[in-house]
Formats: C-alpha cells, sequence, structure tokens
C-alpha cells in the first residue's frame, strides 16, 4: 500500500502536528508501505530519510497562488491509495487535485486563531482569517472522512453547522522518548539548564501566545512559597508581554525563560508538575507527553465559561495524575498546584499505566488506514 502525508510543515518545526507526521509515517514504513510526507519548506526539494520515508517539499516561503500551484502540482503527479492531511490548507489543494482525503483535524481554526485569541484586530488579519475559515469549513465538508481527537472537537465541528460524520481517534506517544526520569538523570537535567535542585519545578511549554494562558501561571507565583520555580520554554508573540509581566511582578529570581527546543523531553524530565493554562486546546499532545515523563498536570476546569479543552476528558479515569482549578484566577490556580505539590509522591504506577496505554500511534495509524 502507498500512503501519503500532508501539512503545511514538517521537522525541522516542531509540533504537535509535525511530530504525529513523524510517528505515523513511521508506523507506516513498520507495515512494508511506500510512504510519502508532502510539506512546505524553504524550497522545493525531494529526498528519503533514515527510516526510508520519502518526504517531498514544496517551497512555503511564497506567494498564496505561487505556494499553491506548487503543492497542486507535486499532488497530480503521486498516486496514492490513501491521502492523509493535517491542514485544512493542504487538505483543500489536495481535493482541487482530486484526491480522496482522510482530514484529521489539528484544532478548529475558527475558534482557535479568531481576532480576539490572538489579539490581532488589523484589517488584514481579519481579511485572512476569514479566507482561512472558509478554506476549513471545505476541508471539513468535502473531505472524505474526518477525525476529531476528542468529544469537545466533535462538538465545535458540529457548531460550526458541519453534519458529516465524524470519527473519534486518540493520538500517540512515543514512550522510547517520553518517559520518566530517574533521581540522577533529573538532577543531572536540571544542572545542565542551571536550574534549582532543591524546588518544585513547574513548566509550561509551547507557543508564547496569549491563548496558551502562561500569564497565569506567572501570577500564580506570587501566591506560591519560594519552594516553587516557574520554567517556561517556547517562542511566539507574546513573549515580551511575558517578560514585561515577570518584570513588573518582581519574579525574577523564580521565573526562567527558555527559546524553542528541539528536545522537548529533557524539560519534560527535569520538571515536576506541567502547567496546562491553555484557553482553547481541542487535545493536547503536551499532555501526553508530560504525563508520559511523569509530570502530574494542573490546568483549568473546562466547566468555566472561557476554557475550551479537552483536558478534563482526556483524563476520565486517571484523576490522580491532573489537578483543575475551579476558577480562571492566579489564586485558584496555586492552590490547585499546591494540591498537586502534595500528590508528587503518591505512587500512581496504575493510572500511569492504564494512561499510556490508551495512546498509541500504531493504533492511530490503524484506525486512519482501516475505516471502512
Amino acid at each position: 500500500m502507498k500512503v501519503t502525508f500532508l501539512n503545511s510543515s514538517y521537522l525541522p518545526s516542531k509540533g504537535g502536528v509535525e511530530n504525529s507526521l513523524y510517528f505515523l509515517s513511521r508506523e507506516s514504513i513498520k507495515v512494508g508501505n511506500k510512504t510519502i510526507i508532502i510539506a512546505g519548506g524553504k524550497n522545493d526539494e525531494m529526498y528519503v530519510d533514515s527510516d526510508g520515508v520519502e518526504v517531498v517539499r514544496y517551497k512555503s516561503p511564497s506567494t498564496f497562488i505561487k505556494r499553491s500551484c506548487s503543492l497542486f502540482k507535486i499532488l497530480k503527479s503521486i498516486d496514492s491509495d490513501v491521502f492523509i492531511s493535517r491542514s485544512f490548507y493542504t487538505t483543500v489543494i489536495a481535493l482541487l487535485a482530486q484526491k480522496k482525503v482522510i482530514y484529521v483535524l489539528p484544532a478548529i481554526f475558527k475558534n482557535q486563531n479568531s481576532p480576539r485569541n490572538i489579539s490581532n484586530n488589523t484589517l488584514t488579519y481579519k481579511f485572512i482569517y476569514k479566507f482561512n475559515c472558509f478554506l476549513e469549513m471545505i476541508a471539513i465538508k468535502k473531505s472524505d472522512k474526518v477525525f476529531v481527537f476528542s468529544e469537545s472537537m466533535a462538538r465545535q465541528v458540529k457548531e460550526l453547522g458541519v453534519n458529516n460524520e465524524l470519527y473519534l481517534c486518540h493520538p500517540g506517544v512515543d514512550i522510547s522518548v517520553y518517559n520518566p526520569a530517574s533521581l540522577t538523570d533529573k538532577t543531572m537535567l536540571r544542572a545542565k539548564y542551571d536550574l534549582p535542585n532543591d524546588k518544585k519545578l513547574l513548566l509550561g511549554l509551547g507557543r508564547m501566545v496569549q491563548i496558551k494562558g502562561f500569564h497565569h501561571a506567572i501570577e500564580s507565583m506570587q501566591y506560591l512559597d519560594d519552594s516553587f520555580h516557574l520554567v517556561l520554554v517556547g517562542d511566539g508573540t507574546y513573549k515580551k508581554e511575558l517578560l514585561s509581566l515577570i518584570e513588573n511582578l518582581n519574579l525574577g529570581g523564580r521565573v526562567t525563560f527558555f527559546n524553542f527546543t528541539n528536545t522537548p523531553q529533557e524539560f519534560y524530565k527535569l520538571a515536576d508538575i506541567f502547567m496546562m493554562t491553555s484557553l482553547y486546546e481541542p487535545f493536547g499532545q503536551v499532555i501526553l507527553e508530560a504525563v508520559a515523563c511523569g509530570l502530574k498536570v494542573v490546568s483549568f476546569s473546562n466547566c468555566l465559561e472561557s476554557i475550551e479543552t479537552a483536558t478534563e476528558e482526556i483524563f476520565i479515569g486517571s484523576e490522580n495524575l491532573s489537578f483543575k482549578a475551579a476558577e480562571l484566577t492566579a489564586l485558584s490556580l496555586s492552590n490547585t498546584i499546591n494540591e498537586a505539590a502534595k500528590k508528587l509522591d503518591c505512587d500512581c504506577t496504575d493510572e500511569y499505566n492504564s494512561f499510556i496505554k490508551k495512546f498509541s500511534w500504531k493504533q492511530l495509524f490503524n484506525d486512519l488506514c482501516n475505516t471502512n
């Protein structure tokens, strides 16, 4: 069988979607499939990686029309038994190329990137936003099959007025990469990044944009004692505001910032508690990675009006791994962090093993390719 994966970006760009392409393509290779990844890149190129996956790049830094024509030509030249797309853009171009597409939604663009959530009210952004919302609707309505990672995502799709049948699936986590660190390894990693070894480390990792809610994590430090230290990892348009907030609250000695990393597993392994402070998160690959590395997860309750995440859905049956703030305030978040910290030495082996078994890249690949 020949399987082709599509997305607007791929490694070395790092994110949940890019990682999913990597791990799904490895599962495809394992069962003997001819496997191709088509994604945007700096230039048009083609190469075969060390595992035998053929990677085809179309030049992404160009005008929309040139980029689309380049991708269209590539797609027209490829015959494949299965086309699996993770981007509404690549899905639409594949549909124009008359391919049957399985679309695995990464998020609901209309909700995640609304001008309110992005804090961008310029006319240019509003135009681009509406155009992308239009493309997203085409991708969802016209794809052969549409997969979502949570009931929350399914509900959001229905709220768009789409009545297509939706297939529920789960992403995976690679436990050969993401696994708990020994006390020795944790100590060595903290020394490597010059982080205190006598503190409980809180970790926030992801794009530094307002919707990720990292400002709540920073503000909560005002109510936590000196035994806690916050580590933030990532880059983004909101980073300057976060740095100013740290300075204004005089938290410079209690919060450490790191730029984007290609080794997120090292930060999970040196931390104790993962801060899932997103206001909108259709699933949250980082949650799986954090739990796989043995961290407790602190988030806001999905019952709050302004919170739209799948966190509570993910942790059904694993309540000792997740702690939820009942209010969207720094004080409530700090109380929840203290609650999680009291359970750091709790033996949750059974819950941990049960949680990890639910999330497999092999199972996801089989779900995508074997749906009748």
